[in-house]
């Protein structure tokens, strides 16, 4: 159950994050392209060059390896047990409204004594 459990979460997440880091660094490469045709060798070898293997490092990480390790992670709940505790025995008790429907009590007192 456990490496089913992981194996949904990584599903769930390359569908989430696939597209938009894809997509982020297709437009960073974009972005980047007219450099490779720079005249000058030291922005093609050491910005172009640096660039697209920056990006391409980012893109492995974001989408295969994030995906692939946290997946093997087991999963905490992101609430503590005090606040679940909270949840269901702190609700909150409403006091009965002493005003009127629209909630005007303090200004209809003042509009009656002038």
């Amino acid at each position: 159950s456990g490496s089913s459990d992981g194996q949904i979460r990584m599903k769930k997440t390359l569908r989430e994050m696939f597209s938009p880091v894809s997509l982020g660094a297709l437009t960073t490469l974009i972005g980047v392209a007219p450099i490779a045709g720079a005249q000058f060798p030291y922005f093609r070898q050491y910005y172009f060059t640096l660039y697209v293997l920056i990006v391409t490092f980012g893109w492995l990480n974001g989408v295969i390896f994030q995906s692939v390790i946290l997946s093997f992670l087991p999963t905490k709940p992101f609430v503590h047990e005090n606040e679940r505790q909270c949840e269901v025995e702190c609700t909150p008790i409403v006091p009965p409204s002493d005003q009127n429907d629209n909630g005007n009590d303090e200004a209809e007192a003042v509009a009656a004594d002038a």
